[in-house]
């Protein structure tokens, strides 16, 4: 039996553009750094897109505590990274995505 490949772990800038392709939902995608499934829980939020029938509206950087200072994300970096986590919450029109980050 041949070797079984892993699909393709999507960039976050592949899972905007397949939201932003559903031209009927509008609501917020939220990325985070982790989630811990045992408290069911999402870690500190890197940046917040919210978009509406298919065109991104505004992006935000969250700000997070390295140390004792307060850093931005950086938002053209974390376009690049490879989500591993996927969580939709909504129906009709509105869907929210919870996406997690692959750890680097």
């Amino acid at each position: 039996m041949p070797e079984q490949k892993k699909p393709a772990t999507p960039k976050l800038s592949d899972v905007i553009a397949y939201v932003l392709a559903i031209k009927g939902e509008w609501g917020r995608i939220d990325v985070h750094e982790t989630y811990d499934s045992k408290a069911d829980a999402l870690g500190e939020c890197l940046a917040e897109f919210e978009y509406k029938h298919g065109e991104l509206l505004n992006s935000r950087a969250c700000f997070r505590k390295v140390g004792d200072r307060f850093v931005q994300s950086n938002i053209d970096e974390l376009l690049e990274k490879e989500v591993q986590l996927i969580s939709i919450v909504g129906g009709w029109s509105r869907c929210d995505y919870n996406l997690v980050l692959v750890a680097t």
